[in-house]
C-alpha cells in the first residue's frame, strides 16, 4: 500500500471516532459536532451533516441529505435527498473507495483522490478561492484512480 498524503489524514485511530450510526439504525434529522473528532456512519443519515472533524460512511452504509465536513472517506454510498437540498462540502480531502456511489446536487472539494470502481455523478462547484480541477491517474500498483489537491488561483 502506497504512503500517500491523503490516506494519512484520514488514518483515524478507533478512540478518536465521537459518534456511530451503527449499522441497523436510521437517523433523520441534523447533527453538528465541532469537536474535531471522527463521525462513523454504518447505518442510514438522512439530513445534514456538519462537522470540523472526518466522516467515513462505511461499506454497506447510507447518506441522504447535506454533509459538510474537513475529511470524507466514502465506502458506502450518498445518494440525492428526496425533497430536501443534497449537497457535499469537503474542506480537506474527499476519498471514495472501490465500489462507493455518490449522487447529489453539488459537491466541492479540495482534494479527490477516487479508487476504481467508484461512481460519481454531481455538479462540481469549485471554492471560491480554489482553481477547478482534480488530476486523475492510474496507480500502476493497485489499479487505482487517484487525484491531486487542487491549488490556489494565480494572482
Amino acid at each position: 500500500m502506497n504512503n500517500r498524503a491523503s490516506e494519512d489524514r484520514l488514518n483515524i485511530p478507533v478512540d478518536s471516532v465521537t459518534t456511530v450510526v451503527d449499522k441497523g439504525v436510521v437517523f433523520q434529522g441534523s447533527l453538528s459536532a465541532s469537536n474535531g473528532r471522527t463521525i462513523m456512519i454504518a447505518g442510514e443519515f438522512y439530513g445534514e451533516l456538519v462537522t470540523n472533524g472526518a466522516v467515513i460512511i462505511g461499506q454497506g452504509a447510507v447518506f441522504a441529505g447535506s454533509l459538510v465536513a474537513d475529511r470524507v472517506r466514502l465506502q458506502g454510498q450518498i445518494i440525492k435527498s428526496k425533497g430536501g437540498e443534497s449537497r457535499v462540502v469537503v474542506n480537506d480531502v474527499l476519498i471514495m473507495e472501490a465500489g462507493s456511489k455518490m449522487e447529489t446536487e453539488e459537491l466541492s472539494y479540495r482534494g479527490l483522490e477516487m479508487r476504481y470502481g467508484a461512481s460519481l455523478k454531481a455538479n462540481v462547484v469549485p471554492f471560491e478561492d480554489e482553481v477547478s480541477h482534480c488530476d486523475m491517474q492510474r496507480d500502476h500498483v493497485d489499479g487505482a484512480m487517484h487525484g491531486t489537491d487542487l491549488v490556489d488561483s494565480p494572482e
